[in-house]
């Protein structure tokens, strides 16, 4: 029997972002109906086309602006390797869930698939970076950071966690094996530590000690006493 025609949209992209993950941009409407418990018919009512029902399921975790909001609103009155390691965390458990969704649409399409690009506005990426950017630029007002060039740091931060969630799926998926030896909290806590305090051994990063000043000479002659008259 199939299922209630009460099932909503959510549930149905559901279904269709389990079948595109398993089978990629070729998984069929079939694949997706079967999988949901409903008619093609259903998907097509609801969705129209099997290209906009893609895009649907796979664009659902494109709200990265408001990951960042969420950690700046809670931002005030936490140092910053706090409010770095809530965006690290979050940004952790984003990326696991949409790797393998751009992995599945970067593996390309079988002929007559007719799947557009899955970004269609500025990327996520571009704005989870600007949006960092914002953070980290609020935290250097704050004097919470050092004035930094956030742009880089922006780049650096997010990059570092997708990397590390983008080759530990990307291995498992074609060796079976792990790719990092350590798990991704304790990856993001250790990058934190790393970020705020860098490389250098604690005695590197103080500043040399200014030199003593030398005392100062006169440069003017010794004046030589007038012998007088009588002398």
């Amino acid at each position: 029997m199939g299922r209630p025609t009460t099932i909503t949209d959510a549930e149905l992209l559901d279904a269709a972002r389990a079948v595109f993950l398993e089978r990629g941009p070729g998984g069929t409407t079939a694949e997706v109906a079967a999988r949901a418990g409903v008619s093609e018919g259903t998907l097509f009512k609801r969705f129209g086309s099997k290209t906009n029902l893609f895009e649907c399921a796979m664009n659902a975790e494109n709200d990265v602006e408001g990951l960042v909001e969420g950690v700046a609103y809670g931002a005030k009155g936490k140092p910053a390797a706090e409010v770095l390691l809530d965006l690290g965390m979050a940004m952790l458990v984003k990326f696991e869930r949409i790797v393998p969704m751009i992995v599945t649409h970067m593996g390309g399409t079988t002929p007559g698939d007719n799947i557009p690009p899955i970004m269609k506005t500025a990327p996520p990426p571009v704005r989870l970076l600007r949006a960092v950017e914002g953070l980290f630029g609020n935290l250097v007002e704050d004097g919470k950071l050092a004035p930094v060039n956030v742009t880089v740091l922006a780049r650096s931060f997010v990059g570092a966690i997708f990397q590390y969630v983008f080759l530990a799926y990307v291995v498992k998926r074609s060796a079976g094996i792990r790719a990092h030896p350590v798990d991704g909290p304790t990856f993001v806590a250790e990058y934190v530590t790393l970020t705020l305090y860098g490389a250098l051994p604690e005695h590197a990063r103080k500043p040399s000690p200014a030199p003593s000043p030398k005392p100062k000479t006169s440069s003017a002659p010794t004046p030589t006493r007038k012998k007088g008259r009588h002398s």
